[in-house]
């Protein structure tokens, strides 16, 4: 850690004392009397960072040092930033001009007014505005009742995001709401007028630029639990032009011990990053990191906004505009304070405008190209090789006579581009930290989670794809009623974007069940989850990554019952009174699909809800169904051989077509499928499923009814374990002599026509045998003939007693085709232990008799 190393005059500056309570740095309060130069920090994941709305960031004002600890949260103690923050140039007239935060400080608190005047600096209402979500489940307290009164009095006429819930263009507190962007944000407005600050950072007087800045996070334990994000927005107030502007972030990391330091950028990922000389930081001692040592970067999420070709597309104020692009960094200037070719630019002159544009140019402070020493060309942006790999222009082995590891500062720039008088450009940062196998391998981590952290910005954050909202019905009864949807949503199957790179067992989100809601009105208020239904599958309690009072936990946000997804349900209360629904009164209902994906985090998806109003015992006038709901209409049977059942049970009735349907079977090879076809609109509705339901609970509702198709004969047979067929009947088609009889004959355990014979088991006396074909277990469902001929027929004439001798054979032609059966019981002990014998000859049989 170091100290400041510029100090203020005392005109410039306000005396103040700090108290600390406790021994962490966020608990340190800071008791300051005005509005400006106020400090606050945010700490809702790993990381510990301060900002102030002068512009600073990443420094601690109760120890003059460095201001972004990771990891712990609020309990971090370990720095990596010593200070950081936004800085531009551009031309005024043809002056050049220079200002932000680097380690001075050239803005002050408050919006520009009517008039290009600034607001009073120390007007509480341009304090840092602290909010997150679900504050109003802490703890009574003054941590609490600061974020209920930053919630209250979010600065809306000042520019901060809002939500119009009522959509009527004003703000209301209690109406309207502040918009989230991540778990804990917040939020400044700051200006550029006071002159001697604008001064005494370059040299350079104002331009009239009012910022607007935007610091969020998520409480999350994956990727997204070691970045915090910054948005910068910033409007000309001035009566002029700004030409060829640059925007750019400046930071002095610090990674523990600031005197072994190295940094580098990735140009393809917009990154800047600093990283360890060795593997080793400082011992671990202290604020220092040990081995292995982390890597901290700065990336460029959004660069600023400037006129493209017709195809492109660029990213500002939270849409997409055609026709523009959003810049890259496009320089990139390292900083090494001692060194007389990468010197700190002059402070409080104007020479230190005119080094410092020419770094954001891409330029050495004098004007000189940067010349990369690999290639022998000019280039803009310094030490852009890879320590991974070992390419390229890069500090250490990849810089022949480069300077030692040591206190470093960069510069990432991005334009140029042109402001006129009212414009506004928006640039994102993304300041993020990740810790490898040793401190090279922690650059290789930085640069996956910069990877993951674009895709994410750029999918605002919804990381898993949009799941459809199940279309939702509703049908009134008395005091009560039902609710069905439609299957549009079970075909889910997405790939989840974050781990397109990852070589996983399975990198997509599946549909998993849905979760029944009612509310208080339909503006979602106060929502109840009433059931859940899910498939019936390995997976139950679906958890979520949070941290929790500054550590990891697995919460859980989903439990299945694992009893199958159903698509319609009676809902005979009121959950919040527990009564029954009263007839007249209005309820409000949505039901929400949700998927899957075990190596995601967030490790689920869910459809927003689309509510819906429903009044019990309220029916259509116009209602002239036939029909009741509950109702079975039975299908004719018009063609083919079948004895299967198919009903149609009403759910709706106001949803009956009147349209003809015709359920069509076909067998396809090894299993048996049918059709719904809508016959009067010739529109297939299932096609080609296989799905015999022997009950509705989870059926889908069609045209406000539900197919029940039974396959009787099928679930008539009780078919052997690890069998797939079995005989159903056997039916006598034909009498002595071939002739026809007038109706089929079932002579299975039955005589035949003329009395003189029937086929039976073999195992007639046991329930849990059945008759069963098996040849090789693919005779499937068919129908096979058995045909006597005048030669005769193999079959098996055998008679039995429970005595110790053989079944008796009296047919020749079955002398070598029956197995014999002995079994191990008398008439009184039969039990669950007896002992079955196959035996395959009578030799076999007689020298068991001898033993």
């Amino acid at each position: 850690m170091k100290s400041n190393k510029y100090i203020l005059f005392s005109f410039l500056c306000l005396l103040y004392f700090i108290f600390y309570s406790g021994i962490n740095p966020a608990d340190k309060k800071l008791l300051k009397p005005l509005t400006n130069d106020d400090y606050n920090y945010i700490a809702i994941n790993e990381i510990l960072m301060y900002i102030s709305n002068n512009g600073d960031g990443s420094h601690d004002p109760g120890t003059d040092g460095n201001g972004f600890y990771w990891p712990g949260g609020k309990l971090a103690t370990k720095a990596a930033i010593f200070e950081d923050g936004l800085v531009w140039g551009g031309k005024i007239n043809g002056e050049i001009r220079v200002n932000g935060n680097t380690h001075r400080q050239g803005l002050q608190a408050g919006k520009i007014l009517t008039g290009g005047v600034a607001g009073n600096a120390d007007d509480p209402r341009y304090r840092i505005y602290k909010i997150r979500k679900n504050w109003e489940s802490l703890q009574p307290g003054p941590e609490r009742d600061a974020y209920e009164r930053d919630f209250l009095e979010w600065p809306v006429e000042d520019g901060a995001p809002w939500v119009d819930i009522n959509c009527d263009g004003q703000y209301f507190p209690g109406v309207d709401t502040p918009e989230f962007i991540g778990d804990e944000m917040l939020w400044y407005v700051a200006n550029d007028l006071d002159t001697s600050r604008s001064r005494f950072t370059y040299g350079s007087d104002p331009i009239g630029l009012e910022i607007q800045t935007l610091v969020w996070g998520y409480n999350k334990t994956n990727f997204l639990g070691d970045v915090v994000f910054k948005k910068y927005t910033l409007i000309n107030k001035s009566s002029s032009t700004i030409d060829s502007m640059y925007l750019a972030y400046w930071t002095d990391d610090d990674l523990g011990d600031a005197g072994d330091d190295y940094v580098g950028c990735d140009t393809l990922l917009n990154l800047g990053y600093s990283y360890n000389g060795d593997n080793d930081d400082g011992g671990g001692t202290g604020s220092t990191y040990g081995t292995p040592p982390p890597a901290v970067g700065h990336l460029f999420v959004q660069g600023p906004t400037v006129p493209g070709e017709p195809a492109d597309s660029a990213r500002f104020n939270n849409q997409w505009l055609s026709g523009y692009k959003n810049l890259p960094i496009t320089a990139f200037m390292l900083i090494i304070g001692a060194s007389t070719a990468y010197p700190d630019p002059y402070q409080g002159i104007y020479k230190g405008t005119l080094e410092f544009y020419n770094n954001l140019r891409g330029l050495f402070w004098n004007g000189n190209p940067v010349i990369d020493p690999h290639t022998g060309f000019i280039t803009r942006f310094v030490i852009p090789g890879d320590p991974v790999t070992g390419k390229g222009w890069y500090e250490g082995d990849g810089w022949p006579g480069g300077e030692n590891p040591d206190d470093r500062r960069f510069i990432m720039s991005s334009g140029p581009f042109a402001m006129a008088p009212g414009e506004s450009q928006e640039v994102v940062m993304a300041i993020l930290i990740a810790k490898g196998e040793d401190h090279i391998d922690s650059i290789s981590k930085l640069k996956r989670i910069s990877q993951s952290v674009q895709i994410a910005f750029d999918l605002d954050f919804k990381t898993a794809p949009v799941m459809d909202k199940p279309n939702i019905k509703a049908v009134p009864h008395d005091r009560s009623l039902t609710l069905y949807w439609e299957p549009n949503a079970e075909d889910y199957d997405r790939v989840d974007p974050l781990l397109k790179s990852r070589v996983l067992g399975d990198s997509t989100y599946t549909f998993e069940g849905y979760r029944l809601w009612q509310f208080r009105d339909l503006n979602g208020i106060e929502p109840r989850l009433l059931r859940t239904f899910d498939l019936k599958n390995n997976v139950t309690i679906i958890y979520e990554s949070k941290i929790i009072n500054g550590f990891p936990a697995e919460v859980v946000v989903i439990y299945g019952p694992n009893e199958g997804v159903r698509r319609s349900y009676t809902i005979p209360e009121n959950i919040y009174d527990e009564n029954p629904l009263n007839n007249g009164n209005p309820y409000y209902f949505a039901v929400t699909a949700y998927a899957y994906s075990p190596y995601s985090d967030p490790s689920y998806t869910e459809s927003e809800p689309e509510i819906i109003e429903v009044i019990p015992g309220l029916h259509k006038i116009d209602d002239t169904s036939p029909y009741d709901s509950g109702e079975k209409i039975i299908a004719d049977h018009i063609s083919g051989n079948g004895d299967g059942n198919v009903e149609l049970i009403v759910i709706d009735p106001n949803a009956l077509t009147g349209d003809e349907y015709h359920v069509i079977f076909e067998w396809r090879e090894r299993y048996l499928t049918y059709f719904l076809i809508n016959y009067t609109k010739n529109d297939t509705i299932l096609n080609d499923y296989i799905n015999f339901l022997t009950d509705t609970v989870r059926a889908p509702v069609y045209n406000g009814f539900i197919l029940k198709i039974q396959n009787t004969g099928m679930i008539e047979i009780e078919v052997v374990p690890g069998k797939n067929s079995a005989i159903k009947n056997v039916l006598e088609i034909k009498g002595p002599g071939g002739a026809e009889l007038d109706a089929p004959l079932d002579v299975f355990e039955s005589t035949n026509s003329t009395g003189e014979w029937e086929i039976t088991s073999y195992g007639i006396y046991f329930d849990d045998i059945k008759q069963f074909i098996n040849i090789h277990d693919a005779a499937g469902y068919h129908n096979y003939e058995i045909r006597f001929t005048s030669s005769g027929s193999e079959y098996y004439l055998t008679g039995s007693s429970f005595e110790w001798r053989p079944w008796m054979l009296d047919d020749p032609k079955a002398a070598d085709k029956v197995p014999f059966e002995i079994w191990d019981v008398g008439i009184s002990d039969f039990d669950a232990d007896d002992i079955r014998l196959t035996l395959k000859t009578i030799d076999d049989y007689a020298s068991l008799l001898d033993d």
